[in-house]
């Protein structure tokens, strides 16, 4: 059966204007500032009104609504973060004080503009309910609390947002301690760049085999730098141990030999290129490209 609505033809053209009130000063002004617009706008519109019109409670006119239009709506203004259920229960007194059938509660701060329809439960008695007018939703007048069904609901949609939040909030540990671990990595693949920079700085006699690098140190050791199981490995006269450390992964390991003091004056220089990345973690496959470059200071070969 579809509800009657009350005050139709009436409500929707306060509807309107609620609408022009909330475009032209927005959604953060006083309470009395919505008033004194909505009553130019009410002289512009030639509507019958009473402002703050006295509510007797008690013999006592101790109560003011706002607003009270062509002596049949009811309007009580608000400008907070939420309309509470006791802003519903005021306006049903007032309704059944003023005996009119029905008013509107409008809370100017709502991000979309929602008037709320409340009706005289006592002069409605088959229709105890209150109607947002914008949408025609219809909602019973609950006093009681929610419906075991509504408490199904919202703690299932409770359980997925937990279960949502916890998802991401171990996603991004997760991503948090791969992101350390390969930059663990890049430090360690760092200062084995420097360890070997320090040594070709003072090296001489070098040349390059099999994708290694030959040379003699200062102490006349001879030394091979190459790649071995994923490691650069150094060789001191024949015998090899890594240099970098177990969470790093070398996937690739070149040298570029230039200048040669016979031939055209320069002093060799050694291009080191590398690509390396981290073992166990989720950018187990991110690798990094490195490149350094270092010069030999030993002038005479």
């Amino acid at each position: 059966m579809e509800e009657k609505i009350i005050e139709k033809e009436l409500s929707y053209k306060l509807v309107g204007i609620f609408f022009e009130i909330q475009n032209e000063l927005g959604r953060f002004c006083r309470e009395r500032q919505y008033a004194d617009l909505l009553e130019k706008k009410f002289i512009k519109e030639k509507l019958n009104f009473k402002r703050e019109y006295p509510i007797e409670i008690a013999d006592r006119k101790s109560n003011f609504i706002d607003f009270i239009i062509e002596n049949k709506i009811l309007i009580d203004l608000k400008a907070k973060p939420f309309i509470k259920k006791d802003d519903y229960y005021q306006m049903k007194r007032y309704l059944q004080i003023t005996n009119l059938e029905i008013g509107l509660v409008v809370n100017f701060r709502d991000e979309y503009l929602k008037p709320r329809r409340v009706l005289n439960s006592v002069k409605n008695k088959s229709k105890k309910i209150f109607v947002d007018l914008d949408k025609k939703f219809v909602a019973s007048d609950r006093s009681k609390g929610f419906t075991i069904v509504e408490l199904l609901v919202s703690m299932s949609l409770f359980s997925i947002i937990v279960g949502i939040a916890s998802g991401v909030f171990i996603q991004s540990m997760r991503a948090q301690r791969a992101v350390v671990a390969l930059s663990a990595a890049v430090s360690n693949a760092q200062l084995t760049i420097e360890q070997m920079a320090r040594e070709i700085r003072i090296g001489e006699n070098f040349s390059l085999s099999g994708g290694e690098l030959n040379f003699t140190n200062a102490k006349g050791e001879s030394i091979i730098y190459r790649l071995g199981a994923e490691k650069i490995e150094r060789g001191v006269n024949g015998n090899f141990g890594p240099l970098t450390a177990e969470n790093v992964s070398v996937k690739n390991l070149g040298f570029v030999l230039s200048g040669n003091l016979p031939d055209d004056g320069r002093p060799p220089k050694i291009t080191l290129i590398m690509q390396i990345g981290t073992k166990g973690s989720q950018v187990e496959n991110s690798m990094i490209n490195l490149q350094v470059s270092v010069s030999s200071r030993v002038l005479d070969g």
